[in-house]
């Protein structure tokens, strides 16, 4: 598509993987996230080396676009060395917490639910093994995690001893986290094949249908707040990589309110031509929002693509590509008059990634639930299959 500008958006996100803006100190604590967002934009784009030589995307990109092995394979290294806690079972979400083992801050060195989430999605964006992972620890890890009633929290203090203390607040976040990474190490089977104690799998599903489930019809933080398409998102997600079984986990009646409820965070604002645009709010009555688009269109592609394809789909992807892109400088910013930032700049094409068959010749498909492109799935399933396979010698 002439439309997306394919160069400058892999010269921004090869930017802000050498370099941030100043504002990024206030969330540098958090880096691992910027990481994935800019390794997953360029995996989107076809500049990673992954990319299947029989296939046209890429090939409308320049040179300077692409990324050699030798780099992807130190991305590998950088993300192992500086953020994978000892013993394989977690990464913390910076490298800037960490902390010597010697030191009086140790026990605040602790691995954490997103970090693990943005390592794991990367690592396998990158095309790495997961071999130097402890997957039966980090499971045992994610169990520590979960609360009573269904929750998660974001790390543990003291792990592996008898004075556990989880941090974090209830974040429906962090239970979507839990349930992809669960599935990315194959935790469903290492339950069924090495007798290891899962998550309470029932418990976090019911913790989103019964906890989080909204007056309006959709999910949030909890049942007397309003719907989030965030929220929303991230419960769809987690039930589904748990379970699969949408309607029966949430009931015919609550699935068709959420799709109600997505359908009608469509929102229309005149275009520069005059005509109408819409894109995608998190909440009533607020201005659309890139990262909405994705939001809830994954939301919506998780429910069943005919749903998203029920969306005025010509005019929400009007929306991010003559709207909140940024044609200068590359990338994709929050709104109309908003500067670009990593965060914005992936979901926005993850959202276009979605209408695959529109930018077959410049954007990969994308998996919907786990919000990277649909051969990284793939990735992780073969991953699934060959630890089945040594299992089963």
């Amino acid at each position: 598509m002439n439309d997306l500008a394919v160069d400058r958006h892999a010269a921004y996100f090869r930017y802000c993987l050498n370099v941030l803006p100043s504002p990024y100190v206030a969330v540098d604590a958090t880096r691992l996230a910027m990481v994935f967002f800019s390794i997953a934009g360029l995996d989107l784009l076809g500049c990673l080396p992954n990319v299947d030589p029989e296939i046209e995307l890429g090939k409308t990109l320049s040179a300077r676009s692409k990324v050699s092995e030798k780099t992807a394979q130190a991305w590998i290294e950088w993300i192992y060395s500086t953020c994978m806690i000892p013993g394989g079972a977690m990464f913390r979400a910076s490298p800037s917490i960490g902390a010597e083992s010697n030191s009086n801050q140790f026990r605040y060195d602790v691995g954490h639910i997103a970090g693990t989430y943005f390592a794991l999605s990367t690592l396998l964006i990158l095309r790495d093994d997961l071999s130097r992972i402890d997957r039966k620890a980090m499971l045992s890890w994610l169990r520590a995690c979960q609360r009573e009633d269904g929750s998660f929290a974001s790390g543990v203090f003291n792990w592996k001893t008898d004075k556990q203390e989880q941090f974090g607040e209830r974040d429906l976040r962090f239970g979507y986290c839990a349930a992809a990474i669960r599935w990315m190490i194959g935790g469903d089977r290492l339950v069924t094949q090495e007798a290891v104690e899962d998550i309470n799998v029932e418990s976090a599903i019911t913790y989103v249908v019964q906890e989080c489930w909204t007056y309006d019809g959709g999910l949030g933080m909890g049942g007397m707040s309003e719907g989030h398409g965030g929220f929303t998102y991230c419960g769809v997600g987690l039930v589904k990589l748990l379970d699969g079984d949408l309607e029966r986990c949430f009931g015919r009646e609550k699935l068709q309110q959420l799709i109600r409820w997505s359908v009608a965070h469509q929102v229309a604002e005149p275009g520069e031509d005059g005509a109408s645009i819409a894109g995608f709010n998190g909440r009533i009555n607020k201005d659309p929002d890139t990262c909405y688009a994705f939001w809830v269109g994954g939301t919506l592609d998780m429910l069943g693509k005919e749903w998203l394809e029920k969306t005025s789909l010509g005019r929400w992807t009007a929306y991010l590509v003559e709207t909140t892109q940024n044609q200068d400088i590359g990338g994709f910013g929050k709104t109309a008059d908003s500067m670009p930032d990593v965060m914005h700049s992936y979901l926005g094409l993850a959202a276009l990634a979605l209408r695959a068959a529109s930018y077959a010749d410049c954007l990969k498909q994308l998996d919907g639930s786990l919000c990277i492109a649909a051969d990284g799935r793939e990735h992780a399933e073969k991953l699934r299959r060959s630890w089945d396979e040594q299992r089963s010698r």
